[in-house]
């Protein structure tokens, strides 16, 4: 024969593929929402800890700084002293090696306070160079009552894992539709040249065939994808319980150091600071009066420096230890704009 044909065929998905796919790009869409939203409070996290320890190196150079002066003025005392046969010399070195420790200190700060910078620079540029305020930094405050169970799976991260579940629970509905039948429709019209033997036109040829895909020995293909598709499902469901476990681990741990610091906080506050600073006071007046050795009154004054200094790394590191609760508790509907309702 001789002809022109002109064809459509059309396939038709099995079962309810189409919905399927589309709940499933929904839930994998979330998911990417939900992840999102999770780096966002990890860079606020992250952000807020960096600069806490930045604030911790500049105010603990704030404070070394202010000890070295008075070392400075005791080196010198100590100097004239021994110039006047008043103490040995054994005083006047003692009294410059811990003023060089100072500057020991003061400089080994500083290289940190630099790599403090240059990490923040990464988020807020150049500005991270500039001044900082010296008022101590205020965080959110953290809620009153925490229930574990309703906060955590609201995080974005385990929301993220829960999108991530019921997407892999689609693809196994998909998998299933493959032991439905499907079809396919095919319509052509042929156009025929020519004559018949007897002089006539010849008839133009229209076609139409309903083609039906009936599957047959699932075993080597239908039932292996959905098993795979299955196992998927549980790879994702212990991977969401991996990361509540380390969510609810993550909220202890920081709680319990949290409240900790809080007490070592209030101790300094109201006790270790002052007496530290009673002890220092008493030390140089019994060293002028010729009553105590100057060994009594580098400890003292050392003593204090110390206490000033674990004072401000108490404080600092209990307000860091809140940016990870914060991580934790912040309202995230709030935060995303966005509520999921999961099925897992």
């Amino acid at each position: 024969m001789t002809q022109i044909k002109v064809g459509i065929m059309q396939s038709f998905p099995r079962g309810d593929v189409p919905s399927i796919k589309q709940k499933q790009s929904q839930y994998l869409s979330r998911a990417a929402l939900s992840m999102s939203d999770d780096t966002q409070l990890k860079i606020i996290r992250d952000v807020r800890e960096t600069y806490l320890n930045l604030f911790y190196e500049i105010s603990a150079y704030q404070i070394i700084r202010e000890t070295r002066k008075l070392f400075s003025e005791l080196v010198k005392i100590t100097e004239s002293n021994y110039a006047a046969g008043r103490v040995n010399l054994q005083d006047v070195v003692l009294a410059g090696l811990e003023l060089s420790r100072l500057d020991d200190r003061s400089t080994k700060i500083q290289a940190k306070e630099e790599s403090y910078r240059a990490i923040l620079e990464q988020w807020i540029g150049d500005i991270a160079w500039n001044d900082l305020s010296s008022d101590f930094p205020v965080l959110p405050a953290l809620p009153q009552q925490v229930d574990l169970n309703q906060l955590i799976p609201s995080h974005p991260l385990i929301r993220a894992e829960s999108d991530n579940i019921n997407a892999s629970k689609q693809m196994t509905e998909m998998a299933k539709q493959e032991y439905k039948p499907g079809w396919s429709l095919l319509v052509d019209y042929g156009f025929r040249s020519g004559n018949n033997p007897d002089g006539s036109e010849r008839a133009d040829f229209a076609t139409a065939i309903v083609s039906l895909d009936i599957p047959l020995f699932t075993g080597n293909r239908q039932d292996k994808t959905v098993s795979s598709y299955q196992q998927k499902i549980s790879a994702a469901r212990y991977s969401k319980d991996d990361q509540l476990r380390k969510m609810k681990q993550l909220y202890e741990k920081n709680q319990h150091l949290w409240v900790r610091l809080g007490e070592r906080e209030q101790l300094y506050k109201n006790s270790l600071l002052t007496a530290a600073k009673n002890n220092s006071h008493a030390s140089l007046k019994a060293y002028q009066s010729g009553v105590s050795e100057f060994n009594t009154l580098m400890r003292a004054q050392i003593t204090e420096l110390d206490v000033r200094l674990e004072d401000l790394r108490v404080r600092v590191d209990r307000a860091a230890a809140q940016a990870r609760l914060l991580y934790i508790t912040g309202d995230y509907k709030k935060q995303s704009g966005r509520e999921n309702n999961n099925e897992s």
